[in-house]
């Protein structure tokens, strides 16, 4: 049975989630929504409209995906409270939640999935060694008091990528 604190959509939904970083994401959205009045411009230009009714178009709100795509790692925890760029773009989770509310405010519209990159198999021995305990604690406050709707956690991504440092036969 789907329950809302579950990270799965509804039976017969799916979940779209948008990345990687703030420029894009606002660019999709705001062109999602762009096209959508402009399919409605094109549909209604012959017809007698009621420029007063405004009940027939679909706000922003409608276009903001399921959750938006952030990557930070572990050892810095940049890109979740404040801005940084890793060289491919803005990375800036609470930006994301704050461009996208929901109506009350009182959460995201979206939820995140976050990419952690955990610094390779040297990092993965810090984290055993206890050497990354204060931010690992610091996640666990970031995720706690998120107003994103749902969180993905994506630990390690990308480990098969040869460029992030992950030995194939760890000692």
């Amino acid at each position: 049975m789907y329950s809302e604190a579950a990270c799965r959509p509804p039976a017969g939904s799916t979940y779209l989630c948008v990345g990687q970083d703030l420029f894009s994401v606002n660019e999709y959205v705001m062109s999602q929504y762009n096209y959508s009045l402009h399919v409605d411009i094109n549909s209604t230009a012959d017809a007698e409209v009621d420029v007063t009714d405004n009940t027939h178009h679909l706000s922003v709100s409608s276009f903001v995906p399921s959750s938006f795509m952030v990557y930070t790692d572990l050892q810095t925890l940049r890109g979740l409270w404040a801005a940084t760029d890793y060289g491919s773009g803005i990375q800036y989770a609470d930006g994301l939640l704050d461009l996208f509310p929901s109506i009350d405010h009182s959460q995201a519209a979206a939820g995140l999935q976050i990419g952690l990159w955990l610094n390779g198999t040297q990092g993965c021995y810090s984290i055993c060694e206890g050497e990354l305990d204060n931010q690992i604690e610091q996640l666990i406050a970031y995720l706690e008091h998120s107003r994103a709707r749902k969180v993905f956690l994506r630990l390690g991504y990308e480990f098969d990528n040869p460029s992030f440092g992950y030995s194939d036969h760890p000692e």
